[in-house]
């Protein structure tokens, strides 16, 4: 007897579980699948936005922001930065000085002064006579120097025609002999061997006694080869 019921019971229940499925399957509503008409869109084609140029809107600066946003129409800007630091520029109106056109102006000046020495050269082709003087002294000193700016003037000396210095370079100081006199006359003779850098040979000369007494100062200005002559004549001493 209870064997019946649970098989009654059994029955029922798979008969009530296939009824529930199928009240599911009815009530349940079937969504269409829609065709993605943009399908097309989710690669880049020919018209996709993306192959063309971004165009950027123009932008205009309201009213009293022009000088501040935009740059000057003309002008580049090294001509900017000139006129900015204009106190470094090299230009004329600089204040620094190139020391190459110094050395220029310099060479230029050294020019000039070689070019009037040159033209002037003809007063100097002459021997010159710096005078005669007498002394009863028994010796006296010859000096001489460069008497303008040292160029590399040089000079040979000869007393009565006998050479004593025969190749001198005159300089800013002093140089000289001491001369020992014969009676009557002696003749002292400087021979310009060159004119130096820019000419004529110069020197300035002076003759001292024994005591120290001036007896003659003078100078020279002689080109190449041409002579200057002083004559010192001792006279006989007193008896």
């Amino acid at each position: 007897m209870k064997t019946k019921y649970s098989f009654l019971i059994a029955i029922l229940g798979i008969a009530m579980s296939i009824h529930a499925q199928t009240d599911v399957e009815n009530t349940s509503t079937q969504i269409p699948v829609e065709e993605n008409q943009d399908a097309e869109k989710d690669n880049v084609t020919e018209d996709s936005p993306f192959d063309k140029p971004i165009e950027i809107p123009d932008f205009k600066p309201e009213e009293g922001e022009e000088d501040r946003l935009s740059l000057p129409v003309s002008g580049s800007v090294k001509e900017l930065d000139y006129k900015r630091e204009k106190g470094f520029s090299m230009d004329q109106q600089s204040t620094l000085i190139d020391p190459g056109v110094i050395f220029e102006k310099r060479w230029e000046d050294r020019k000039k002064q070689i070019a009037l020495a040159e033209d002037r050269s003809g007063d100097f082709r002459r021997n010159q006579n710096l005078g005669t003087f007498r002394t009863r002294e028994g010796k006296v000193d010859v000096v001489y120097r460069d008497h303008q700016y040292p160029d590399g003037d040089r000079i040979m000396v000869l007393v009565n025609d006998d050479i004593i210095r025969s190749n001198v370079l005159l300089h800013t100081g002093y140089s000289g002999f001491n001369l020992n006199l014969e009676p009557g006359i002696n003749k002292i003779d400087f021979v310009a061997l060159n004119q130096g850098e820019s000419g004529p040979n110069t020197a300035y000369i002076a003759v001292y006694d024994e005591n120290g007494t001036l007896i003659s100062a003078n100078e020279w200005n002689l080109a190449t080869g041409f002579r200057a002559t002083i004559v010192v004549v001792k006279e006989k001493t007193m008896e």
